[in-house]
């Protein structure tokens, strides 16, 4: 460039430094530490390729569904089988299943930390109180 030199040796350098930064970004982002760990759908997305949607569920009573730990557990399943994962979601409930040779693993994610509504008392007998 016309005016501005720019030694060899300090192109290299910054090239090396360059070349360093974006490796250890692929490597964090590789092993999911750039994630929300706050986010509790995270672990959820890692699989999204194996999720599929479904409308309802139907459990065998003679054959209740196992319960997996975690989504990657269920995942791990899905994979050995060459299977898909179901999802179902229901009143805020979200389900997974894997269907694996006729047995039935689900994982349900937990809700979070969702507060309940408060309850509210039908007939007391507690005089009423003005709204502050």
């Amino acid at each position: 460039m016309r005016g501005h030199d720019l030694p060899v040796g300090t192109a290299r350098w910054i090239a090396v430094i360059g070349f360093l930064i974006a490796a250890t970004a692929a490597a964090f982002g590789g092993l999911g530490l750039l994630g929300n760990p706050d986010d509790p759908e995270e672990p959820v997305r890692r699989y999204r390729h194996l999720i599929v949607p479904i409308a309802g569920t139907t459990y065998d009573p003679a054959r209740p569904p196992i319960d997996v730990t975690s989504i990657g557990a269920l995942a791990q399943l899905a994979e050995r089988s060459e299977r898909l994962i179901l999802h179902h979601h229901r009143d805020g409930v979200d389900t997974y299943l894997v269907e694996d040779e006729g047995t039935l693993y689900r994982y349900v994610a937990p809700t979070g930390a969702r507060r309940p509504a408060p309850l509210t008392v039908v007939g007391s007998t507690a005089p009423d109180r003005a709204a502050v």
